[in-house]
């Protein structure tokens, strides 16, 4: 009686199960990826001025920090400058810039999130005491979901956001 065709098989059997393996762990990864990361937003993009004021307690939040955080695509690999943002001046007012200072924000759906550090020394730089530099909300303005004052910017673009703190 001849064996040889019932094993011949069996030498190349640990090979053929790490093929199967390997091929269905691919092919579960990647049906797990979703669609790719898009190109990253050109520096040269279409840009909307974009302005307004932030007040706590009726009284200008100067020094708080607005940051305009896209609600279609928030993947970094999509904002390399990072998202748009703008630093409340001493009246109130801020105006929003992304690749240079003041030039608006890309056409799009944002949420406004709102931080503002507990102490500024009165020059360009923060204290760098970590204690007092938190947020003085505790992050309540930097939720996105849902977006507490959301913007769409475009063409035309909002002629003035108006945030108002508690």
């Amino acid at each position: 009686m001849n064996d040889e065709p019932r094993w011949a098989i069996r030498p190349h059997l640990g090979r053929v199960v790490l093929l199967m393996v390997c091929g269905v762990t691919l092919l579960a990864t990647r049906a797990g990826s979703g669609p790719p990361d898009p190109f990253p937003i050109p520096p040269n993009a279409e840009v909307f001025p974009v302005a307004g004021t932030v007040r706590w307690k009726g009284q200008p939040a100067g020094h708080a920090n607005v940051y305009f955080y896209p609600l279609a695509d928030a993947s970094p690999a999509r904002w390399p400058n990072g998202f748009p943002r703008g630093t409340v001046k001493p009246d109130g007012s801020f105006s929003v810039s992304t690749f240079a200072r003041d030039d608006g924000a890309p056409a799009g759906k944002y949420a406004v999130l709102v931080t503002w550090a507990n102490r500024w020394d009165g020059s360009r730089n923060w204290d760098n005491d970590d204690r007092r530099n938190r947020d003085r909300f505790g992050g309540k303005y930097l939720k996105s979901n849902p977006p507490r004052w959301p913007v769409e910017v475009g063409s035309p673009s909002p002629s003035a956001i108006r945030i108002e703190l508690e």
